[in-house]
């Protein structure tokens, strides 16, 4: 009994142990992709190059004539001057678009503080700036 015992042990600490690969050696990769992989990285490249940022959400408080939109911007910066105010032009009308959010909630949020001032105010999907980092030196660390 005794032996089978030892006999058991020794097969379970041996059996790992020679079961082990030998990674002393560098071994090879070979990457294989499928066609049109290559012309679709180049595609996604540029893409993002020729339209920086990324899909997100912003607040349209104004839409009209340029007059009023200028107004209503420079109404909305008085109120809110850490918060980016685009103005874009598609014929015939101008539109003055607020903020740069990553969720719909965050936009839906911060809609609900500009609704009280500027009435009307909705959530559109568009393309957003990417955030500013803050400048750190590494010496901080």
């Amino acid at each position: 009994m005794r032996i089978s015992i030892l006999f058991i042990l020794s097969v379970l600490t041996i059996v790992p142990a020679l079961a082990q690969p030998n990674i002393s050696g560098k071994g090879n990769l070979q990457i294989v992709e499928e066609p049109g992989i290559h012309q679709l990285q180049e595609a996604y490249i540029s893409e993002n190059q020729r339209s920086p940022g990324f899909e997100g959400y912003r607040v349209q408080i104004h839409n009209g004539h340029k007059d009023a939109c200028m107004s209503k911007r420079s109404h909305f910066i008085s109120i809110f001057p850490n918060v980016a105010a685009y103005t874009l032009y598609e014929a015939p009308e101008y539109r003055i678009q607020v903020g740069d959010f990553r969720t719909r909630l965050e936009a839906e949020k911060f809609l609900q503080t500009v609704l009280s001032e500027f009435s009307g105010s909705f959530v559109v999907n568009t393309r957003i700036k990417l955030p500013t980092l803050p400048k750190s030196n590494i010496s901080d660390y």
